[in-house]
């Protein structure tokens, strides 16, 4: 492979973004939000600070000052999913693999420098597991086999596929280096050969397996004590006698590290550790399972450092123990997103089994809701979260039922609803497993939520009025029929209930007339289907909006549709009108929708983000990997903060942040334009705002002549500082006029242009 370097700077990355979408779709000031819980790989370098190598990145601890410092892709990383990380011995640089075959270097005195190489040969699995060093070659164990790469020159000399009669393309899991030999642990054995031969050549390799009363031939770590080898799979520990692989150990539960010194040979559980003799070491665990442990020496005193799953790590030094847990989410996956009244994130993780409850971020801290935290929410599988506007938020859980949180001060009131309490109905029955949809709550502040189930009786939509007394609905095309998931509430307060992922059978609708308890109001329900309404792409609809015009957007697997005229549903004048919109982006499986100040459309797709305008239209473009920081094409949710304009794009590899121009406008004109004065030669662009609504913005000459117009609907914009020619505008003193097609309103501002060209 040849040495390909990569200069990963988020200010290059904007640039491109920028101008490849809408001159108004423009993000900047990007920031990650991942999770740093899950623990890959530990080392500690020559000053003594504690290396955490996580799914969410990299990141270092100072234990004496208990300090963090993160590192991801957004920063200097070229990727979040770090699985290993190891520390030259010599040079204390760092070397850290991902789980996309990225190496990233980080020398002190230069900064990173990121290696593509493996990223770039395509293999099917480039997984970076293990890194070793011998001389002047870092030996890289992954998916792709063994890779030997030369520290001095920066370049790869070779890939070895194929070791001894092993079969080809073998991964490999584990490196170590003895005594001139290297070792590795693959997925058929445990191979060895001398440094010095030609590692290309498979029959310079030594090859062992298991005995034949082995099932397990995957090993995961290898060791040497005593001048015996013992490899570990995931049930057994063997050692190497006569050339094969004999039980030495085993259990029921799970293996994860194997380890040796000088001092003694130890082995860890999911449960724990054990030494040499197969004794106990007591570490407490702040349930979670043990990924593997790693010696740790201090002042004198010696210890071991514990990498926990999903729980950071733990330092347990002479018999004390103190946990390290990085603020971040708990997981990478977000389901759904919401922004509440005082600029909260809300986030929902997932479902059964893999959720690990909510979260609410205010923009510095995390708080993580989970059930060993606050037992009352009764489980972690929340996948829906709603921000209500009274304060309240709505969580959805994957089998347990709704959760309402009542903001008491800088606390949370917790109300459970269930089968025992309320109108919710289980999967199959009135009891057992609940699962809840979308909540919504309408002007009258009555929350809606739909139910899943299977084919049996029950509502299919539950409310709860301000006293959370429930009312149930059941589908009107046919009661057995409960699958729906999603839910929009338009003007009119028809609540538009789309049909789940499970078993989409169409679309309902309920409009109870302003009476939940009244049964002889409830008279405006109905059904649609792709069969009786083809342009509306599918009959399972993961998300349903309703925007600032009134109309209800339907995102489906298989494209986007929109209802033109809901209200007809309580006036029974004309039929509906659905819009096909797959013109705009095709047949794009939809997962969200999110209506932002200006009305435009941000549809979360497993292609990106596509953002179509205020009536449909227009694409304005569409966000993807190729043109920002995102890591991964499958966007999950879009959060959105109307205030600020910040967008937050939720997906399986975490929560990406970024500042749009699309804000409320504001309530009077109050005009700021910066950087102040404007220099064409470094400054990139100016922005004007403090902007009403519908605002007519001409930048004009101090004698009136005309130099650029454009309209805004926004509270801020920005101005390249060309004219309408696209030429620059020359040095001078020029007049920004705005004024409010809408309010009528007026208002200028004086701004100075320069160029040092």
């Amino acid at each position: 492979m040849q040495k390909l370097l990569i200069s990963f700077l988020t200010v290059g990355l904007i640039f491109i973004f920028n101008i490849s979408l809408h001159s108004q779709l423009r993000l900047d000031n990007w920031k990650a939000h991942t999770s740093l819980v899950n623990t890959r790989s530990v080392d500690i370098d020559n000053s003594g600070r504690i290396w955490v190598a996580s799914t969410g990145g990299l990141y270092t601890i100072d234990t004496d000052a208990n300090n963090f410092k993160v590192f991801r892709n957004i920063d200097e990383m070229l990727d979040i999913n770090i699985s290993v990380v190891k520390i030259h011995p010599h040079s204390g640089n760092v070397y850290a693999g991902s789980e996309n075959g990225y190496l990233d270097i980080y020398d002190e005195n230069i900064g990173w420098t990121h290696i593509t190489d493996i990223f770039s040969q395509r293999f099917s699995n480039p997984g970076i597991n293990d890194i070793a060093f011998h001389g002047n070659k870092a030996y890289i164990a992954g998916g792709f086999g063994l890779a030997v790469f030369n520290i001095d020159r920066m370049v790869f000399e070779e890939t070895i596929r194929r070791f001894s009669n092993f079969n080809t393309n073998n991964p490999v899991n584990r490196i170590l280096i003895d005594n001139g030999n290297i070792w590795i642990a693959t997925t058929n054995g445990i191979a060895s050969a001398n440094l010095n031969s030609q590692l290309a050549n498979p029959a310079n390799w030594n090859g062992y397996r298991s005995n034949p009363g082995l099932f397990e031939t995957s090993i995961i770590d290898i060791a040497i004590y005593d001048g015996i080898t013992y490899a570990m799979s995931e049930k057994f520990i063997t050692r190497l006698v006569n050339d094969t692989l004999r039980e030495y150990r085993s259990t029921q539960d799970r293996y994860t590290s194997i380890y040796s010194d000088e001092s003694g040979f130890a082995y860890s559980t999911i449960f724990g550790m054990l030494d040499f003799e197969d004794r106990l070491i007591e570490i407490p665990n702040p349930e979670s399972f043990v990924n593997g442990f790693l010696p740790y020496n201090k002042a004198g005193k010696s210890g071991y450092i514990v990498i926990y799953n999903n729980n950071g790590i733990g330092i347990f030094l002479n018999g004390n123990f103190i946990h390290y847990l990085p603020d971040s989410p708990l997981l990478n996956v977000s389901t759904d997103l919401e922004v509440d009244k005082n600029g909260n994130l809300w986030i929902a993780t997932d479902i059964d089994p893999n959720g690990r409850g909510f979260a609410k971020f205010d923009g510095k801290t995390w708080e993580n809701f989970t059930v060993n935290k606050y037992p009352e929410i009764k489980g972690n599988n929340y996948h829906k979260i709603t921000a209500a506007p009274d304060g309240r938020i709505i969580v959805s859980n994957y089998g347990t039922g709704l959760l309402v949180l009542e903001p008491q001060g800088n606390e949370y009131n917790f109300r459970t609803f269930d089968t025992s309490n309320s109108k919710l109905y289980g999967l199959a029955n009135a009891a057992g497993y609940l699962v809840c949809g979308k909540a919504r709550v309408d002007n009258s502040g009555n929350i809606w939520v739909p139910i899943l189930g299977n084919q049996s009786q029950g509502p299919a939509i539950v409310a709860f009025d301000k006293e959370y007394n429930s009312y149930g609905y059941t589908n009107p095309r046919n009661s057995n029929q409960r699958f729906f998931s999603s839910l929009a509430i338009d003007f009119f307060g028809t609540k538009w209930v789309g049909g789940s992922r499970i078993e989409g059978v169409g679309m309902m609708y309920v409009n109870e007339n302003g009476s939940l308890s009244n049964p002889a109001n409830q008279q405006h329900r109905g059904f649609l289907t792709q069969n009786d309404y083809p342009n509306i792409p599918d009959n399972t609809h993961s998300h349903i909006e309703t925007d600032k015009a009134g109309f209800v957007w339907i995102g489906t697997p298989r494209g986007l549709a929109v209802i033109s005229n809901p209200s007809t549903v309580v006036s029974s004048q004309v039929n509906i009108n659905v819009r096909n919109l797959n013109r705009l982006i095709g047949e794009q499986n939809i997962n969200y929708i999110m209506v932002d100040a200006q009305n435009n459309k941000w549809l979360a797709t497993n292609n990106g983000v596509w953002v179509i305008n205020a009536d449909g239209s227009d694409t304005l473009g569409n966000i993807n990997r190729s043109n920002s920081p995102l890591p991964t094409d499958e966007i999950l949710s879009i959060g959105y903060n109307e205030i600020t304009g910040q967008v937050y794009l939720g997906s399986k590899s975490g929560i990406y942040e970024a500042q749009s121009l699309f804000l409320q406008p504001a309530t009077s004109f109050d005009i700021k334009c910066y950087p102040q004065p404007f220099n064409l030669s470094s400054d990139n662009e100016m922005v004007i705002d403090g902007l009403e609504e519908f605002s007519d913005i001409r930048i004009v000459t101090p004698a009136g002549a005309l130099v650029k117009k454009f309209l805004v609907n926004s509270r801020k914009t920005i101005w390249d500082g060309r004219d309408e020619n696209g030429n620059r505008v020359p040095n001078g003193v020029y007049l920004v006029l705005a004024t409010s097609s809408s309010t009528k309103h007026s208002a200028v501002q004086k701004i100075a242009v320069v160029s040092s060209d």
